[in-house]
């Protein structure tokens, strides 16, 4: 069954949705086997953008389709620009794109790597161990321009546990210098958490009228640096342990991984309203996502958004 033929499928299951699937991926299913091939565009785009969003994909058509009993990913080489700055920039959402890859792969048995892929994917995890994460060094932003980060700063000012903007970008050999960059580090930064009993909770919000398949990929993303964070496999560098300041409570989460409080990382959508693919079958998606078998448990879910802020325009 080619794309075309999915797609049809799928309009058919999903009576007066009009989904589609993006031009940056292939997709093909034949004997239980859905083979999804990323583009050189997409390997180098940004996670939540549809031709980047492999897992969102995979698991919204393994919702729909039963089927679809093994997902295998491939992908093309990147073709990086000539010009260094936009090069520097494709290289670091290439090594996070290899990132989720793997995690994807590790985290589900029903997923598998394209042969000819594979050793890339056992190059990057060699360098997980080599990893550390980012802190801010500064509060977060008091004033917000757009809707989301409107939106945020209501859900943190009504909520008095959550805390917002916390920077996941990743830096090889220890050391966060800019030279050291593995991944996008600029907006690279999950919107709300807070620690709850024993619960490290992260959450993907989404405003109004944003309803991408990338949601998926994004939330599992920061899930697994979240879940390696907790098991050790990676750490904050080492500046960061005689760093005195406490922006916006990363100590406290510090404090809580060094006495391994945290027992499991809850990673919830947030958000006004899905992709139809996700919202036509959340249930079944949401089963499908939970089927990790990381190390550390992670579970997903959904938090409602509150009623007042579903009625009104933020």
């Amino acid at each position: 069954m080619d794309k075309k033929a999915i797609i049809k499928k799928l309009r058919e299951l999903s009576v007066n949705m009009g989904v589609s699937l993006p031009n940056g991926i292939d997709f093909n299913l034949d004997g239980g086997v859905l083979r999804l091939k990323v583009s050189g565009k997409g390997v180098v785009a940004n996670m939540q953008t549809d031709s980047s969003a492999f897992e969102g994909w995979a698991v919204c058509i393994k919702s729909w389709m039963k089927e679809v009993e093994n997902v295998v990913i491939g992908w093309e080489r990147p073709v990086y620009s000539i010009d260094p700055k936009e090069k520097n920039r494709q290289e670091k959402h290439y090594y996070r794109f290899l990132l989720r890859a793997a995690f994807f792969d590790e985290n589900y048995p029903w997923v598998s790597i394209e042969g000819k892929n594979k050793s890339e994917i056992d190059e990057v995890k060699g360098k997980i161990p080599l990893l550390v994460v980012n802190y801010p060094k500064t509060k977060s932003k008091q004033t917000a321009k757009n809707g989301e980060a409107k939106l945020e700063r209501k859900l943190v000012e009504r909520f008095s546990n959550l805390r917002h903007q916390l920077p996941v970008g990743l830096f090889i050999n220890g050391d966060i210098s800019v030279a050291n960059t593995f991944t996008p580090r600029g907006a690279s930064q999950i919107d709300i958490w807070e620690l709850d009993n024993g619960n490290l909770k992260i959450y993907e919000l989404k405003d109004r009228g944003n309803k991408h398949v990338g949601i998926i990929s994004e939330l599992m993303y920061y899930a697994n640096v979240m879940r390696l964070l907790v098991e050790g496999k990676i750490n904050y560098p080492e500046e960061f342990k005689n760093e005195k300041r406490d922006y916006r409570g990363e100590k406290v989460l510090y404090k809580a991984l060094v006495e391994k409080e945290i027992k499991k990382v809850k990673a919830q959508f947030w958000t006004f309203g899905f992709h139809p693919l996700i919202n036509g079958c959340l249930a079944d998606v949401l089963k499908i996502m939970n089927q990790s078998e990381a190390g550390v448990n992670v579970e997903y879910g959904v938090r409602e958004m509150p009623e007042d802020l579903l009625e009104n325009e933020c």
